[in-house]
């Protein structure tokens, strides 16, 4: 990792492990100032407990972080702890459960004044869709208002690093796009750190991908360039469906020097590569085709614009 001249956080070579179980291994990243970082991995590859050490909640058993070039505290030294500019939404929400909602929300602006804290009430009420709630409990509430609540709690505090762990998991898709759309902008704060398992929310999300694995950081780079040009089958899958091509087959279909090619950069062709449909499924705004092509010994996966029955021959080229 190459530290930036605006870097806001930067983790050294950070090992943790619980127990005798290796978490991470080595990781070193930074985030800059008013950037958005794309954290994604499989289950179990460090992302949670990597999150935790970013946000100052747990120490690392090696390795350094700092804040704007100042060493975090020891959380072990802490009272309460936590670094005082970052806030962590955790996948648990880590809510009070017999405290009400609105506690709940207000618990990071304790020291704001009586008008302050009625200010941001009834702006996160709003915007979260919570105010009809309010003075329930929160173990009254469901998944996903406690998810919105607990991102409410850490809007409160007003942090200039937001941490989200999986924070769109218990949301409908309305609700999603419209906070990712407050988080990108007016929500926004200096800067912002995402983990999810959901594709689209990443790449439209993030200035900045980290892939995780087994512990180590096994690509980083622009959505772009992770998602075109993956250095795995197993981080290329992790942002959607994809074929892995043959060498014969990267000749036809794949752009120079790819093993892996998307489902929507194949199309159907007048001429081209001879292939079977074995089956067809609608998914919203296109098909998806699942096709057998001679000499493959895997279904070969291709987007549509239309249906075609099972049996029909068609062309396949590579997209210009």
């Amino acid at each position: 990792m190459k530290e930036s001249d605006n870097s806001i956080i930067t983790a050294s070579g950070l090992h943790f492990s619980y127990g005798n179980k290796k978490v991470l291994k080595g990781v070193s990243l930074s985030l800059n100032d008013g950037e958005i970082l794309g954290i994604i991995g499989e289950s179990g590859s460090g992302k949670t407990s990597l999150m935790k050490i970013l946000a100052g909640i747990l120490a690392p058993k090696k390795g350094l972080m700092a804040y704007a070039g100042v060493p975090y505290e020891n959380p072990d030294h802490q009272l309460i702890a936590g670094h005082a500019k970052i806030k962590l939404v955790n996948q648990d929400f880590d809510l009070a459960p017999y405290l009400s909602v609105r506690s709940n929300m207000l618990r990071n602006a304790l020291s704001e004044s009586d008008t302050a804290r009625q200010k941001i009430l009834r702006y996160y009420e709003r915007q979260l869709q919570l105010n009809k709630i309010r003075d329930n409990r929160a173990t009254d509430t469901s998944g996903g208002q406690q998810q919105r609540i607990a991102l409410a709690a850490a809007l409160g505090a007003n942090p200039e690093v937001l941490l989200l762990d999986e924070p769109f998991s218990n949301l409908d898709y309305p609700l999603k796009q419209h906070l990712i759309k407050l988080l990108k902008t007016e929500w926004r704060p200096k800067s912002m750190v995402v983990v999810t398992h959901e594709p689209n929310d990443i790449l439209q999300m993030a200035d900045r991908i980290l892939v995780m694995e087994a512990g180590k950081i096994g690509q980083e780079g622009s959505p772009e360039d992770v998602y075109n040009y993956p250095k795995t089958e197993s981080i290329a899958q992790l942002l959607g469906p994809i074929n892995v091509l043959s060498t014969e087959e990267a000749k036809i279909f794949g752009p120079p020097g790819s093993t892996y090619i998307r489902p929507h950069q194949i199309k159907v062709a007048r001429t081209g590569v001879g292939a079977v449909v074995d089956s067809c499924q609608f998914v919203g705004n296109r098909f998806e085709l699942s096709l057998s092509v001679r000499g493959r010994s895997h279904a070969l996966l291709v987007e549509a614009p239309r249906s075609y029955r099972k049996g029909a021959k068609l062309k396949l080229a590579l997209k210009s």
